[in-house]
């Protein structure tokens, strides 16, 4: 310990993924870290890459970060670790991301300092080279959490991580911290995005890529469209897939109906104006977007993905579609365009059923994870 706190280094491959901004994880530990107790716990970050414009988010919060601008393979990473880990001399590394979890491994059992192994995603498509690694480094696995049940058996099945070192921590979100946009800032936002006043909002947050699932969501607008033509589609986020959505959209002649925002700052606006939410996601850890729509009182329509299932409760706080199913997508969709007042009971179960997610119950897991670790 440090001035008598617990000492917590978080390293991290990289603060943000090409094309949109800010990683998800990178959002995720600004959460924790301002919801930690600071007179307890002292927190620092080391990014195994080049500096970024996202380290502004932990200046904010004064969180001291390290830059080491090497790549998630290169062997010099474990002098950088062990150099920095002799000058700050932590109580324990928590590592996100196959990089650090792979440095950080080996860097942990040098320095005879326990490990925490963050897993977010699912993966099963990883590098065979990550298969190898995780093999040979499972044994010096202190601990691995996994933000969702799902990912907890990927941890198991794809990582090699033993049973008995696992233990899941859903992610959070500050529930009662939630900015509800006013009437002004709505009305604004909707002139500014040229959206019709009388016109319906489904939205979608989420980064531009394939993993995604875009193209499902764009199938089943072209079916709602035809029985409901005043519903705009708001896709809110970046990425390398902007150019083939919007494409897509144009090829299905729903172009005047879908609206891309780019990289949005103030995403609890774009919900405040929406109707619906939809999660079309074909893979993910945790679904921190559907929470946050949730928090909004927005009725959620979505793949079974990323933790949904223990989530949402199907027709009671929002409706669990099969996965890749255009059809029941639309249906659903079309059943709360139909229903104000469905819709509005939903969104309201949904607000209610959110707070047991909030961002302090993550945080008071990790707080006794860190301190049996550590002690």
């Amino acid at each position: 310990m440090k001035n008598g706190k617990y000492k917590i280094v978080h390293v991290i491959d990289k603060l943000s993924v090409d094309g949109s901004g800010v990683h998800g994880v990178t959002k995720v530990l600004e959460s924790w870290i301002k919801n930690f107790n600071r007179e307890e716990f002292e927190f620092s970050i080391i990014s195994l890459r080049a500096q970024e414009k996202a380290e502004e988010i932990f200046q904010k919060i004064n969180v001291p970060i390290k830059f080491l601008n090497r790549s998630k393979i290169d062997p010099r990473t474990i002098l950088d670790l062990t150099k920095i880990i002799n000058q700050e001399k932590p109580d324990l590394l928590h590592l996100h991301g196959y990089g650090a979890a792979n440095f950080g491994r080996i860097v942990s059992k040098i320095k005879k300092i326990p490990n925490l192994v963050h897993e977010h995603a699912i993966l099963t498509n990883q590098p065979f080279y990550q298969t190898i690694a995780d093999t040979i480094l499972a044994p010096l696995t202190d601990k691995a959490v996994g933000v969702s049940s799902d990912v907890v058996k990927f941890l198991q099945e794809y990582r090699k991580t033993k049973k008995e070192k696992l233990e899941v921590i859903n992610n959070g979100i500050d529930t009662e911290g939630f900015k509800i946009p006013t009437e002004e800032q709505i009305i604004k936002e909707r002139d500014r995005l040229k959206i019709p006043g009388d016109y319906k909002v489904v939205c979608k947050v989420g980064r531009l890529d394939r993993g995604k699932g875009h193209e499902y969501l764009f199938r089943a607008a072209k079916k709602v469209l035809n029985v409901h033509p005043k519903t705009i589609f708001l896709i809110v986020g970046a990425g390398p897939e902007h150019e083939r959505l919007e494409a897509l959209t144009h090829e299905l002649k729903i172009n005047n109906n879908v609206v891309f925002t780019g990289y949005h700052t103030h995403v609890e606006v774009c919900l405040g104006l929406s109707n619906i939410f939809a999660f079309t996601s074909l893979s993910e850890g945790f679904c921190v977007s559907v929470l946050e729509a949730m928090n909004a009182g927005l009725p959620v329509v979505s793949f079974p993905v990323g933790g949904v299932n223990e989530l949402i409760q199907d027709s009671k706080n929002g409706f669990i579609v099969p996965m890749k199913d255009v059809d029941k997508l639309e249906e659903k969709i079309s059943l709360l365009l139909n229903d104000d007042e469905l819709s509005r009971k939903i969104g309201d179960c949904a607000k209610v059923d959110c707070k047991n997610f909030d961002v302090k119950y993550s945080v008071q897991k990790l707080a006794n994870l860190y301190k049996t670790l550590i002690n």
